[in-house]
């Protein structure tokens, strides 16, 4: 077998960490991972979760829809979209 190993050591650890969460959105979960293990930006976190629900590891539970205003950025409206995974 040639190219990368399957799997992820970060994606395992967030399985472990949603089984005794059971829910959590992801900024939650990338806060609780940087307490547990070394640290990892939120962005790897987020990139692991949308992985996962590909994978089927993880379901997103509810996705909600914020408008936010970021004076700083042309006074263009952002939306976010925070999802919860379960």
């Amino acid at each position: 077998m040639t190219g990368r190993p399957q799997g992820s050591l970060v994606r395992d650890r967030l399985v472990e960490l949603l089984a005794v969460m059971k829910e959590a959105y992801g900024y939650a979960l990338a806060k609780q991972y940087n307490k547990l293990w070394a640290p990892v930006t939120t962005r790897l976190v987020y990139y692991h979760l949308h992985k996962g629900v590909d994978l089927e590891l993880f379901q997103i539970k509810k996705q909600e829809r914020i408008k936010k205003k970021m004076e700083h950025i042309l006074n263009n409206p952002i939306l976010f979209f925070p999802c919860c995974f379960a």
